[in-house]
């Protein structure tokens, strides 16, 4: 029961944080979804950071907490697809195609950076 309370308590934080991240578009309408895209790099930064820094024995609940609910919580893959199958389906195929690219390149390459620079 502990552990679902970690997480629920991390997703919390990460689904506020991530709400917070999307203010930010209003100041700069556009019809590319840029902030999902920092969401999700920002969020693989991170949890590459965590994953490298927090021992998986020892820190397997603040793992909880950090990995699996911050940054579930604040990382948008729902989103993303979301947003991505409205750009298709609207008709804006490239900027669709460039969204996914985006999103995977950075996330996976976010990831590996927090993992790196943290060791």
């Amino acid at each position: 029961m502990n552990g679902l309370l970690l997480v629920a308590l991390g997703s919390a934080v990460g689904g506020v944080a991530r709400y917070g991240l999307s203010l930010l578009r209003y100041p700069f309408p556009s019809t590319f979804p840029y902030w999902t895209l920092a969401a999700n790099v920002l969020g693989s930064i991170a949890i590459g950071v965590a994953a490298a820094l927090i021992d998986p024995v020892e820190g397997s609940r603040l793992r909880l907490l950090v990995l699996t609910g911050f940054c579930g919580g604040f990382t948008t893959f729902s989103a993303f697809s979301l947003e991505a199958f409205g750009l298709y389906s609207e008709g804006f195929h490239a900027a669709a195609l460039i969204s996914v690219a985006a999103n995977l390149l950075g996330s996976i390459g976010g990831c590996a950076l927090g993992y790196l620079l943290s060791r």
